[in-house]
């Protein structure tokens, strides 16, 4: 760019508009040291989502989190992706940045609505839903709620301070899924 947009400078130095994107601080350093152009509240969406256990692993990608959280199938075109984006944009590289960026913001909104399966501890602990993942903890495979009746042999379950939890399945995911539980 010859010259940096003052409405795109504005914009990121917005402390109350969130800008979240996946990888989002490479793009952040160089918009700063290439145009002097500063951001402020921006939301990595990977780190995000693991923190609300959302996700196993914080390195997934746009397309595995609008894959895990959304169900949906982000279609990244590796020749448009991989493509020199140092010249002027081609159509399809400005659709693939638009769609980047909308598919950004539906999985930050959808974090946000999420409730993090990581209890408070003054929470109540009975009938609380709780996801069951792989092994990678980026598939969910089933939903399951607190026992209201725990076991006798492990007490009363109050606040979370057993090893152990009986759970109830509400609903599967992966219906031939076997769960690496030891016996």
């Amino acid at each position: 760019m010859s010259s940096f947009p003052h409405r795109l400078r504005a914009l990121l130095a917005n402390p109350d508009i969130v800008k979240a994107g996946k990888s989002i601080g490479g793009d952040i350093k160089k918009l700063l040291v290439e145009h002097g152009a500063a951001s402020a509240s921006t939301v990595e969406l990977g780190t995000f989502t693991k923190s609300r256990q959302l996700v196993g692993n914080a390195t997934i990608g746009l397309a595995g989190l609008v894959s895990v959280l959304l169900k949906e199938t982000l279609d990244k075109d590796s020749e448009v992706r991989l493509s020199n984006w140092s010249r002027p944009l081609s159509v399809e590289q400005q659709k693939c940045a638009a769609l980047d960026s909308y598919a950004s913001l539906v999985v930050y909104q959808h974090i946000l609505q999420s409730s993090s399966p990581v209890p408070t501890p003054t929470s109540s602990f009975q009938a609380m839903e709780l996801l069951v993942t792989d092994s990678s903890g980026s598939r969910r495979v089933a939903i399951c709620v607190i026992a209201d009746e725990q076991p006798a042999k492990n007490g009363r379950f109050i606040g979370g301070a057993k090893a152990r939890v009986w759970v109830r399945v509400v609903r599967v995911l992966v219906p031939s899924f076997i769960l690496p539980f030891a016996s």
